[in-house]
């Protein structure tokens, strides 16, 4: 009998081709395809700086030049509470926030499943097929959602944050959290990660001072 998707923990033989035949009732061939040739943890920075001039000059093309005086400003975080603590982490790989295909979740789990040797932790929620696969899969513990005025904790209790997104983030408040709190980035497109782009090019310092003087800047730009 071939298990149904539910939202509660059931037993069953956890055979890799059991899950991607679930996740492709849901999902789209284009996402079940993408499979990064390898996770790195730093991406070229070149290459990130080629796409986003071609994206830019793309939105150019189609709608014309149409924003002048730009400024952008970095999403408000609050330094005091997300930074570095120096404590010991533990050797596991955190997965936090909404679980979608767009999002990577997918070669997320099919990193685990081929990795059983480490161990994974998932902080976040999603549809049934994600919820199932949290649930289910041996070398990942489910923490469910967990309230943000404890995620500083999380960032700073484990090694590595996983996100490997498929599409471009304009900033990507998680990732920026789990850096300001010393966790490694495991990624195969950080250059498509906003906040990853600030942060190689501002530097640490003055990446944590714009997350934190984030509202002051915005207000003054406007005004």
């Amino acid at each position: 009998m071939n298990p149904e998707i539910c939202s509660t923990p059931i037993s069953v033989s956890l055979d890799q081709n059991i899950f991607y035949a679930i996740a492709q009732r849901k999902m789209s061939i284009y996402v079940m395809n993408y499979k990064p040739d390898k996770i790195v943890n730093n991406s070229n920075y070149r290459l990130s700086k080629i796409v986003v001039s071609f994206k830019d000059q793309l939105f150019i093309n189609n709608y014309g030049d149409i924003f002048n005086n730009v400024k952008i400003v970095a999403d408000p975080i609050d330094t005091d509470i997300f930074y570095n603590q120096n404590q010991e982490r533990e050797d596991k790989i955190l997965y936090v926030g909404f679980m979608h295909e767009l999002k990577g979740t997918l070669s997320f789990f099919e990193f685990a499943m081929d990795n059983p040797q480490l161990r994974f932790v998932v902080a976040g929620w999603g549809t049934k097929v994600f919820d199932f696969l949290a649930r289910n899969t041996p070398n990942v513990e489910y923490l469910g959602t967990i309230v943000h005025e404890d995620m500083p904790k999380l960032f700073n209790k484990y090694e590595t944050l996983f996100y490997s997104p498929i599409i471009p983030e304009p900033f990507c408040r998680s990732v920026a959290e789990g850096t300001l709190c010393g966790i490694k980035l495991m990624s195969s497109s950080s250059n498509i990660i906003g906040c990853m782009h600030e942060f190689r090019e501002l530097g640490k310092e003055k990446f944590i001072e714009n997350c934190k003087n984030a509202p002051e800047i915005f207000w003054k730009s406007i005004i």
